[in-house]
C-alpha cells in the first residue's frame, strides 16, 4: 500500500475515534497519517481540534497555523485559529479570525453565527473588564463605611467624630477593593496568556561531556581486596608465566 492509502486509513481511524470521544486515540492516528503524507492540510486540522478537545490549546494553535500556511485560502484554517483564542476568552482575536474565515467563505452561516456570538462575548467582557475595578471601589467604600459605623456605635466618643482618620479608614478600604480587582485582572490575563505557551521541555539527557566522564572511568584500573590494581595482578600473572616456560626449556 502506498503512503496515501495508509493516511487514509489512518485519517479514518481517527475519524471514528472523534466521533467517540476518543480525542488522544484520534491524535495518535492523525499523527500516523502526517508521518505518511505531511503536506495534507486537513490531517492538521483535525488533529488541531483533537488537540482543542484536550485542552492543549499551545497545541492546536500549532496545527492550526499550519492548516493556514498549507492552505491560506481556506476558511477552516482561519477559524480553528479563532476557536482556539475563543476557547482561553481572547475573543478580539477570535473576532479577528472568524471574519477572516468568513471572507473565504462568506455563505458558511455558522461562520455568521460564529460571529456575532464572538462579538457579543467581546463586548460583554470588555463592559465586565472596564466595570470590574468600579465594583471593587464600590465594595471597599461600603465596608469602610460599615466599619465606620461599627465602631462610632461600639466605641462612641469625641475621638471618633475627627473627619481626617475616618477618611483616611475609608480610602484604605477603597484602595484595597481597587488593588483587588487588579491582582484579579492580572491573574486571569497571565492564566490565558499561560495557556497559549508551549509545554515545558523534557527532561535533558545526559551531555557528551558526561558520557564521556562515564566511558572514562570503565577504562581506569579496579583494585582487588588486597589494594592491587586488576592491572598489577594481570602483570605479575604473565610474568609468572613467562617463567614457568622457561623452567621447561631448561629441563
Amino acid at each position: 500500500m502506498d503512503k496515501g492509502g495508509k493516511a487514509a486509513q489512518a485519517k479514518e481511524r481517527g475519524n471514528g475515534c472523534m466521533k467517540s470521544g476518543r480525542h488522544m486515540e484520534a491524535i495518535l492516528h492523525y499523527t500516523e497519517a502526517i508521518k505518511w503524507t505531511p503536506e495534507d492540510y486537513r490531517l492538521y486540522s483535525n488533529r488541531s481540534l483533537g488537540y482543542l478537545k484536550m485542552e492543549q490549546h499551545y497545541l492546536a494553535l500549532e496545527d492550526a497555523n499550519r492548516v493556514v500556511e498549507l492552505k491560506p485560502e481556506w476558511a477552516k484554517g482561519y477559524f480553528r485559529k479563532a476557536e482556539v483564542f475563543a476557547s482561553v476568552d481572547f475573543h478580539e482575536a477570535a473576532v479577528q479570525f472568524y471574519k477572516a474565515a468568513l471572507e473565504r467563505d462568506e455563505n458558511d452561516e455558522k461562520l455568521k453565527k460564529a460571529v456575532k456570538s464572538a462579538e457579543a462575548t467581546h463586548k460583554r467582557l470588555s463592559r465586565d473588564e472596564f466595570l470590574l475595578p468600579w465594583k471593587g471601589i464600590a465594595v471597599g467604600a461600603a465596608l469602610g463605611i460599615v466599619f465606620l459605623l461599627l465602631e462610632f456605635l461600639l466605641f462612641s466618643s469625641e475621638k471618633m467624630e475627627e473627619h481626617l482618620i475616618k477618611g483616611l479608614f475609608l480610602a484604605m478600604f477603597i484602595g484595597g477593593g481597587f488593588g483587588a480587582t487588579q491582582l484579579y485582572q492580572y491573574f486571569i490575563t497571565t492564566y490565558r496568556n499561560a495557556l497559549l505557551q508551549p509545554p515545558p521541555p523534557p527532561p535533558d539527557q545526559p551531555s557528551q561531556g558526561t558520557q564521556t566522564a562515564n566511558n572514562d572511568s570503565q577504562n581506569i584500573p579496579k583494585h582487588d581486596g588486597r589494594g592491587q590494581s586488576s592491572s598489577t595482578s594481570t602483570t605479575d600473572s604473565s610474568s609468572n608465566g613467562v617463567r614457568q616456560r622457561a623452567k621447561k626449556e631448561t629441563k
